[in-house]
């Protein structure tokens, strides 16, 4: 990595800054990462200014852009509205509060605040005064949107250092961790979390790494190699279910264990057990649960399930059926899935195996299960986890009995099959009473309790699944696989270290090591095997080096010979789709005198789209362009909403990125984001939209619905993000739905503008929506409240959950009282009538194509680049918007022209062969 004179030029400028730079290498002392003291400048570069690209560099291309001439329209508009509505006031010989504005009109960095007070003064009202002749609309209009577009390209030249530094996001960063140490978890919750970028556009051209982010990533970073890299002589406990152990792990709900001490009820523990004719059936719908007393907070495992096929009892044919395991603490069923696979229709046993680490699937109580508990106490049942097995296809039987058990939130229309059935049936009602079991039944104080169970009524007619056998095992392997790269026969080894930590580092430097380079990650390793206390902790110790330094925290885009040029494009290419580091096969790629090509790339970005990877790209993006971070910070409230969880909003974020997943595998067009004749759901969702439940069971699939019911609007994702948490947000989703579908968001708002809870109107909180904007969209208001509201206004059929409504509650403390008003979605766009969401899909659909065809290459363009687009990218937005539609609208399609303008007009300079 070169530095070059630019940088220089940053360092001079941002010597100000030094302390901060100190205490960051403070940390970096501390933490012995000696291998930074080549790069070390260029990380503290970052530390000072912040990784900015420009566009020029970024996505292909000089980017020149001839100033002047570009900005005369603007210039000439801005002076003479200056001149003829304002000058007479504000001129040299009579400069009202202080300001001259026949001056030459001037656009630069001192000058920005002085325009910034200008633009609100006007849009606020307060400019020209009111004793003055009043402005034409279109006039006050024409202006403020010229002084907007000036400002806007002003702030671009600003923000344009030619420093080509990109810091990895902090979700780039932890899938980085995973692939290259080998881990399975997801650390970038435990990193601060990055700010979401504005209008959708990628923020990471301005994140930084100051020494407060690099200590929380350094403390991250040590969690993530002590993961990777255990002690080895640290073997943890085993924890095994084999055998018949499953059927003496069987489920006995809290309902029941709550009576214990008054009726002595615990779990069956014997004295008869069925051994090897312990049997469960599961028809679809139906779901069995085990214990698992084993409490610890880490640890890898795997459940290996042993099934069988059966066709209906009365005769017919098998179907196939769609299996999830769940793991959690056990009450209001079930609660986070492991994993689901497909029970073939054909007979004979089928294995399967999912695997996990019990520290994403937390139980209530982390607490050790002491000596002296009663394993099934009361108590003791909040500490354990457990395992359901549910059979996720859709019941259709005339023999089903819905349960509706509302304390069974996510499913409550499953049957829960408990093991008492089994020795009912072997050994009889007496032996029963005796021993205090129990049919299947849908809870202690449910109307279905005595009664038959309803799986033995449904398997006369309907296939159905039997278990033979649940496994678990924990840890599932040892030593891990993380370590497997550095040991022998599960040992550490000198040799194995070298080689790799080498292999390692050339894939998180995203380059082939030079000699230097090898050279100081030897020396390093030696360092440490001599002063650390054991092998462990001095590979942990290089590892956290490798990942600490700047070669791996930063993308480069510096292209000062072929080589590299092609490093940094397979670089670029693996943070966009994959979000990490390069693999083998597109070092090697890289890793040649010719200049890569156009078929090249697009061969590999059709490899990388087909990887199992690439589902990053599309989560990241989906987090992104939808704005998951505002859906994490609304708070639904339970005193308008009983029935929420907020497990709610795990599975509308699924939904979502299920949705885009469906649109990149399937090649359908992206224009279905506006409305379209399918939804992406699973059970859970079809549940809380009201949809039958469907085939693919708790997997995710298309299922058609109404012409254009489908779409980004009514996603639950999207209405519960822009909402209060208590009712609609009919502002925030018009601002969305211009900035995103349109590409034209709305300015940002002057300050000390009312909010619409506090306005000056009698009787305000019996107002409707609309009417309540109306009278907020007055004087300093109008002009963008007038093209955002009626957007927002059309989606007030859907309440702060994303359900659709009819009446709207509102909750007034004083006097207390619960209103119940009308549901007002009628509202006029561009002298069109809509009267609600339906028309506002098709009139988007109609109309605005061509707008968010721009708005989302725009977007993707962005999330590629790690920056805002800005003028300079007006060129290439067009010859990437023109392909994206020209192409039926797919994203796949939007992603290889992305890439291709990425990679063109590239000229670096020629290396000598080695």
């Amino acid at each position: 990595m070169d530095l070059d004179a630019d940088a220089c030029k940053l360092w001079n400028a941002g010597i100000t800054k030094f302390v901060g730079v100190l205490f960051a290498l403070k940390v970096l002392a501390v933490m012995r990462y000696r291998c930074l003291a080549v790069h070390g400048i260029v990380l503290c570069f970052a530390l000072l200014a912040g990784p900015v690209m420009t566009g020029a560099d970024q996505l292909g291309g000089t980017g020149q852009f001839n100033g002047a001439d570009q900005f005369a329209e603007q210039e000439r508009q801005i002076t003479g509205f200056l001149t003829k509505r304002c000058a007479a006031c504000h001129n040299a010989k009579d400069a009202s509060s202080g300001i001259d504005l026949t001056k030459p009109v001037v656009f630069a960095a001192e000058t920005t605040e002085h325009w910034h007070d200008v633009l609100h003064q006007v849009q606020r009202g307060q400019m020209p005064p009111k004793e003055a002749s009043p402005i034409g609309d279109d006039d006050r209009q024409a202006f403020l949107e010229a002084l907007s577009v000036r400002l806007d390209r002003l702030a671009a030249d600003l923000g344009s250092r030619d420093f080509r530094y990109l810091r990895l996001t902090n979700q780039q960063i932890a899938w980085a961790w995973k692939d290259l140490l080998k881990i399975d978890h997801d650390y970038s919750s435990d990193l601060i979390e990055d700010p979401p970028g504005k209008h959708g556009q990628s923020y990471q051209s301005s994140l930084t790494l100051t020494g407060g982010h690099l200590e929380v990533y350094l403390s991250a970073l040590q969690k993530a190699v002590a993961e990777a890299i255990p002690d080895p002589n640290e073997v943890p406990a085993s924890y095994r279910i084999r055998g018949n152990d499953w059927e003496q792990m069987h489920y006995l709900s809290r309902n029941d264990l709550a009576h214990g001490p008054r009726r002595k009820h615990r779990p069956y523990r014997g004295p008869k057990w069925l051994g090897e004719q312990f049997q469960i059936p599961l028809p679809p719908n139906h779901f069995f649960r085990i214990y698992l007393h084993d409490n610890r907070d880490e640890g890898q495992f795997r459940v290996r399930v042993y099934l069988r096929n059966e066709p209906p009892g009365d005769g017919g044919e098998r179907q196939s059926h769609e299996m999830t395991v769940f793991m959690d603490q056990g009450f209001k069923s079930p609660m986070h899935a492991v994993d689901s696979f497909t029970v073939k229709a054909d007979s004979g046993t089928q294995i399967f195996e999912v695997f996990g680490n019990v520290r994403d699937f937390p139980g209530v109580d982390p607490s050790p299960v002491r000596e002296d508990e009663d394993p099934y106490g009361i108590e003791t049942h909040f500490k354990y986890r457990f395992i359901t097995l549910q059979n996720c296809s859709p019941l259709s039987s005339p023999s089903d009995t819905p349960i509706n058990n509302q304390e069974w939130i996510i499913q409550g229309d499953g049957h829960y099959v408990r093991a008492d059935d089994q020795w009912i049936d072997a050994w009889g009602d007496e032996f029963a009473k005796k021993n205090w079991l129990k049919r299947s039944h849908a809870g202690a104080q449910h109307h279905s309790l005595g009664k038959p169970s309803v799986y033995q009524a449904v398997m006369k007619d309907t296939s159905y699944v039997v278990v033979e056998r649940i496994e678990f095992d924990m840890p599932w392997q040892w030593p891990l696989a993380s370590t497997r790269q550095f040991t022998v026969g599960g040992q550490l080894t000198d040799d194995r270290i070298v080689t790799g930590v080498r292999s390692i580092a050339e894939r998180a430097w995203r380059h082939s090591l030079t000699s230097a380079e090898i050279s100081e990650l030897d020396q390093l390793i030696a360092e440490e095997f001599r002063s650390a206390a054991n092998r462990t902790i001095a590979l942990r110790s290089v590892l956290a080096t490798v990942l600490a330094d700047a070669r791996f925290l930063y993308l480069t885009d510096t292209r000062p010979a072929t080589r590299q040029t092609n490093f940094e494009h397979v670089s670029w290419l693996a943070a966009f789709l994959w979000r990490s580091v390069p693999d083998q096969t597109l070092m090697e790629l890289a890793d040649q005198n010719d200049l890569l090509t156009d078929r090249v790339l697009q061969a590999q970005v059709e490899r990388m789209l087909a990887d199992s990877r690439s589902r990053r790209f599309v989560e990241d993006f989906t987090s992104q362009w939808l704005d998951f971070s505002k859906l994490n910070q609304t708070a639904v409230n339970p005193n308008y909403y009983a029935w929420w969880i907020p497990n709610f909003k795990h599975y509308m974020k699924l939904e979502s990125i299920e949705f885009f997943d469906v649109l990149l595998r399937e090649k359908q067009s992206c224009l279905n984001c506006l409305s379209s004749d399918y939804v992406v759901v699973n059970d859970f969702m079809a549940k809380y939209y009201g949809l039958p439940k469907p085939a693919s069971g708790h997997r995710f699939s298309k299922v058609s619905v109404a012409k254009g019911a489908g779409g980004v609007l009514t996603q639950a994702a999207f209405l519960a993000a822009h909402s209060t948490g208590e009712d609609a947000h009919a502002v925030s989703r018009g601002v969305w739905l211009r900035e995103r579908l349109l590409g034209d968001p709305p300015r940002d708002p002057p300050p000390a503008v009312p909010a619409l809870v506090d306005l000056e109107v009698p009787d305000a909180h019996k107002l409707s929506t609309k009417d309540r904007l109306a009278a907020h969209r007055t004087g300093i208001c109008y002009d963008c409240h007038k093209d955002i509201d009626p957007w927002g206004v059309a989606m007030e059929g859907f309440d702060a959950t994303g359900k659709p409504r009819k009446r709207i509650l509102k909750i007034i403390e004083d006097p207390k009282a619960r209103l119940h008003l009308p549901v007002v979605s009628k509202s006029k766009i561009s002298g069109v009538e809509l009267s609600g969401m339906s028309d506002l899909k098709e009139h988007l659909r109609e109309k605005h194509a061509d707008d968010f065809a721009r708005s989302f290459s725009k977007s993707l363009m962005s999330f590629a680049a790690g920056r805002p687009l800005d003028y300079r990218d007006e060129e290439r937005l067009s010859r990437v918007t023109d392909h994206f539609r020209d192409h039926d609208h797919r994203m796949d399609e939007l992603v290889k022209v992305i890439v291709h303008e990425h990679c063109l007009n590239v000229t670096p300079v020629k290396e000598k062969p080695r």
